[in-house]
């Protein structure tokens, strides 16, 4: 399947953020990210997943864009929108326990309690044991624990 047809399919399925698809050069895209990133960092959260959003317009593959989306999302308190987000970062990146992770967060804030135990399940799965999964082990505890 070409690019354009699976984009289009992601948009018909309301997978995509709505609105037109813009073309920018990579060094353009290189500066948006910066942008969102620098609003992300400086709790303009609202403003970097908007920056996020138009990123993933331009290019639906690039991974760190939505990862950015679905963090400034999360830390907006939108936490069904970050969901979404988070589970293409996982889709994009199978072996990376931190999509999980942070889709076990919102869950627990929106009072899923049974979705966010099963997310913690798919973060074990991917720890290994590196001094990263040790501190995950501790963040899955702690979360274990508010339940």
């Amino acid at each position: 399947m070409k690019q354009e047809e699976f984009i289009g399919k992601l948009c018909k399925e309301g997978l995509l953020p709505q609105g037109e698809r813009p073309h920018w050069s990579k060094e353009e895209q290189e500066s948006l990210y910066t942008s969102a990133y620098s609003l992300y960092q400086t709790g303009k959260f609202s403003d970097a997943a908007a920056l996020f959003t138009q990123l993933i317009l331009c290019d639906p593959f690039v991974e760190r864009s939505w990862r950015g989306l679905a963090s400034a999302q999360q830390m907006d308190r939108k936490y069904k929108e970050a969901l979404h987000a988070w589970a293409l970062v996982a889709l994009m990146t199978s072996d990376d326990p931190a999509p999980h992770l942070h889709a076990a967060e919102c869950l627990l804030a929106i009072g899923e309690k049974i979705e966010a135990l099963k997310a913690l399940n798919e973060v074990e799965k991917r720890l290994s044991n590196d001094v990263t999964s040790q501190t995950l082990r501790g963040k899955i505890e702690l979360l274990r624990r508010a339940m």
